[in-house]
């Protein structure tokens, strides 16, 4: 199964915040999908086969990822 996951907007992003996202197959451009609300303090733990398709927002190649390319990180400059 295969899941589709919008990039939240670069412009919506905040230095400091966590986020939980990818690493584009492409340019390597660390992109965000969802907010973590955790702060850091819980990993998502998806299990299974399922793919997430996502635009990276920086060079917009649609990439297709695994559950386990699943990224926790914060924030730390513009272009992170």
């Amino acid at each position: 199964m295969t899941y589709r996951a919008n990039p939240l907007p670069i412009s919506d992003l905040v230095i400091g915040n966590w986020y939980f996202g990818f690493e584009c197959l492409a340019c390597d451009t660390r992109f965000a999908v969802l907010d973590d609300v955790s702060g850091g303090q819980r990993p998502l733990k998806f299990a299974g086969d399922a793919l997430v398709q996502a635009l990276c927002p920086h060079c917009s190649v649609d990439g297709l990822y695994s559950a386990d390319q699943l990224r926790q990180f914060q924030l730390t400059d513009a272009v992170d």
